[in-house]
């Protein structure tokens, strides 16, 4: 069954659209206007609608965040731990009650503070590419 999904931190909205692509419908979120200009441009060159993939810049997800909030089956982040962190309150109130948070663009000697931080996620193992780390996990 399709799902719903933010994509925060979407950049080129690779993720976003890849997720549309396999029938889910979302919203991606980015601060930087070359890559929202670029996200976009990608979902329109993939003939992605608008209506499945909505999106926005950082300004405009907050005005919209309220009434999302709590209702997206998975969360997808690849930014910097820093950010992760930051945004951990509002990541993890994106998520439906049983969504799935995806973290990404951590480092080895970074798992164990971005897991601490998220201490209401229970984490599966750590995926490792490279060096980069991926967090998959659900909320306890």
């Amino acid at each position: 069954a399709p799902k719903s999904f933010l994509d925060y931190g979407c950049g080129s909205g690779i993720l976003a659209l890849a997720a549309a692509v396999m029938g889910n419908s979302g919203c991606a979120v980015d601060n930087d206007n070359q890559a929202i200009d670029s996200a976009v441009g990608n979902r329109d060159f993939n003939q992605i609608d608008a209506d499945r993939l909505s999106i926005l810049s950082v300004s405009d997800w907050q005005s919209k965040k309220n009434s999302l909030l709590g209702s997206f089956d998975f969360v997808i982040a690849n930014i910097m731990m820093k950010t992760l962190i930051d945004l951990r309150a509002e990541l993890i109130e994106a998520l439906k009650p049983d969504g799935t948070l995806v973290l990404s663009g951590i480092l080895v000697d970074q798992v164990a503070a971005v897991r601490s931080c998220f201490d209401e996620i229970t984490f599966e193992e750590p995926v490792d590419k490279d060096g980069w780390i991926r967090l998959v996990g659900s909320l306890r």
